[in-house]
């Protein structure tokens, strides 16, 4: 997919989801000063030049062959994640890793942030358009 592509891909899905979470907002996990500073800062984090308060992490917005797309929104404390190469499991797990890491949450922690987890129908026509969820959560798609 192309660089450019991606960002759209990216865009696409935050619309589409409307800033909705997979959790609801009254269910949903508050981050903690120092996890909502490490999704803002840092190395691995990437302000949106044309969104004042979104950040893309791990990968800027034009990486070549990164193997997902996460967008946190600071105002709603909103994570928009993409897959966004097969396998899809792996590309999953990594963004899992990942986010457990930089914001050092359990797995039942991560379940109750607000999140929501897709792919584009350009890497999987089968999954395009669900909420995958993390794979250690209750909802959580099992990938074929």
């Amino acid at each position: 997919m192309k660089p450019q592509s991606r960002l759209k891909v990216l865009a696409l899905c935050m619309s589409l989801i409307g800033g909705s979470a997979s959790v609801s907002d009254a269910a949903a996990a508050s981050l903690t000063p120092e996890q909502a500073a490490a999704l803002t800062t840092g190395p691995d984090v990437f302000p949106d030049d044309l969104n004042k308060g979104y950040f893309y992490l791990k990968y800027p917005p034009n990486a070549r062959n990164a193997p997902f797309a996460i967008m946190y929104i600071a105002s709603t404390s909103f994570l928009g994640i993409s897959l966004l190469k097969k396998p899809l499991r792996k590309s999953r797990m990594e963004a899992e890793t990942y986010l457990m890491r930089k914001l050092k949450l359990s797995p039942s922690q991560m379940c109750s942030l607000s999140y929501q987890l897709t792919t584009p129908n350009s890497v999987s026509s089968s999954y395009a358009g669900e909420d995958l969820w993390f794979s250690f959560c209750p909802n959580a798609v099992r990938f074929r």
